[in-house]
């Protein structure tokens, strides 16, 4: 285990990890949104298209979050504790149970893509086209979930600025080859929906190259053959007392959004229209303020691998005050021009109307989610990924669904209700992670071994 000398706590201080973050994660957002904007081009049924074929994607890769979140966690719990062999065993079996679950997911997806979007019941037009794009997209899975685990490990290392300039060259590949392949610029036939997914996986597979030589000059030093043979059992184990118990709640989440949204939808129209488009505007203060609790995970895991309690525990107060700052002045800027932003989505008075008075809300509920993002992140980073999956599911039925249907249908609250659930739930979770928190300080200021933070 390094001394308290050998800690680079520059390299790991709060400005230094999130400001990458904070630029990858915004610039996912805008060309997320450029790229749906591209695709509208095409046609409406396009954009449909793409959504609902993302949709098959995205779940395919949360089975894969279980490996990689639990991995970043221990990856940087060995990288602090300079346990460099062990940090690199667990990035190799990382990228191995990858690449070989990418390859048959791979392959799956080409093969099945026609059934898949039959059996979600696409009309015409929109099915052709998630067909073709659900086929290429999905033959390039291996290189989206290599790239997405290499990335991970990378930033658990501390080194989060390179990922982010991969990422930057990454999305403006993309946006360039939309523009050649989509509209036929520089002599290129014109491809559409085909084009688009061909510029997704040129794109990723450029980012996953780059990714892959940045991690090979980082694990260099001492690096073997034997890291990349076989399954160190031990490390497994502990990978999935992590991501088991997140993929679990991601799974959770997922149902109970569905939820959610069935309860938003019977609401009607313009309140629905008011949600998803006010939904899409606060993403914006969420990803910045988010930046600052991914990390606080990657601190606190190689500060709890070094046996640092005493950096451990103020860590996530810290990045909650910077991180709940960050996001209100988000969500006030959201608020302020919320009259104007809600006029690029509709020309609705009455969505626009319903709207306004929940960015006042957000003012309060925004930082208070950044407040519970960043401890229990923490909480996972030291081994309490099971009680967080706890509160956080209790939390999505008990107060997030169950108060949406009560407050916002038979109160007759609307979407006030349902973000009056929001608040609750958020609460809920903040209390509860903190007082979890409070106890694990007590543990340490009490004794300085590893083994005091057992469960």
């Amino acid at each position: 285990m390094p001394s308290k000398s050998e800690i680079d706590t520059k390299r790991l201080s709060l400005w230094h990890l999130s400001w990458p973050l904070a630029i990858e994660m915004l610039l996912q957002f805008l060309m997320g949104t450029l790229d749906s904007l591209m695709v509208s081009h095409i046609s409406d049924n396009a954009v449909s298209a793409v959504g609902l074929s993302n949709q098959v994607i995205q779940s395919i890769m949360t089975i894969f979050f279980l490996i990689n979140s639990g991995a970043g966690v221990v990856v940087a719990r060995k990288w602090g504790a300079g346990k460099r062999d062990e940090a690199r065993k667990t990035v190799f079996m990382t990228l191995k149970l990858n690449v070989y679950g990418g390859i048959v997911m791979s392959l799956i997806l080409y093969a099945a893509a026609e059934p898949i979007i039959r059996m979600m019941n696409a009309p015409g037009e929109v099915h052709d086209y998630a067909v073709t794009y659900l086929r290429v997209v999905g033959a390039g899975m291996f290189v989206t979930l290599l790239h997405l685990s290499a990335s991970a490990v990378i930033r658990s290392t501390g080194n989060t600025r390179g990922p982010m300039l991969i990422s930057v060259g990454m999305n403006l590949i993309h946006l360039g080859s939309n523009s050649v392949l989509i509209f036929g610029f520089m002599g290129f036939p014109e491809l559409g929906i085909l084009g688009v997914s061909i510029s997704t996986v040129a794109s990723r597979s450029v980012a996953l190259l780059c990714c892959l030589w940045l991690l090979y000059q980082i694990m260099k030093p001492g690096l073997r053959w034997t890291h990349w043979k076989g399954i160190d059992r031990p490390l497994l184990k502990e990978m999935l007392s992590i991501g088991v118990p997140s993929i679990f709640t991601s799974f959770s989440w997922g149902i109970s959004q569905i939820v959610v949204l069935s309860i938003v939808s019977s609401l009607g129209e313009t309140q629905l229209a008011s949600y998803t488009y006010m939904n899409v505007i606060q993403q914006l203060p969420w990803v910045i303020g988010s930046a600052v609790g991914a990390a606080v995970q990657i601190q606190v895991s190689q500060y709890y691998g070094a046996g640092r309690h005493d950096l451990v525990y103020p860590c996530p107060y810290h990045g909650a005050r910077v991180g709940m700052a960050v996001s209100f002045l988000g969500a006030l800027a959201a608020w302020a021009s919320a009259p104007v932003s809600m006029g690029w989505f509709t020309s609705s008075q009455a969505v626009i109307e319903t709207a306004l008075p929940v960015f006042a809300f957000c003012l309060v509920w925004q930082p208070l989610r950044i407040w519970t993002y960043t401890l229990t992140n923490a909480l996972n980073s030291i081994g309490e990924a099971r009680f967080v999956a706890v509160i956080s599911v209790l939390g999505m039925w008990l107060t997030t669904t169950a108060g949406a249907y009560l407050l916002g249908i038979a109160a007759g609250w609307g979407i006030y209700g349902v973000f009056g659930a929001f608040m609750i739930d958020e609460l809920f979770r903040a209390i509860l992670a903190w007082k979890r928190w409070q106890r694990k300080g007590l543990l340490t200021s009490r004794n300085q071994t590893p083994a005091i933070l057992e469960a």
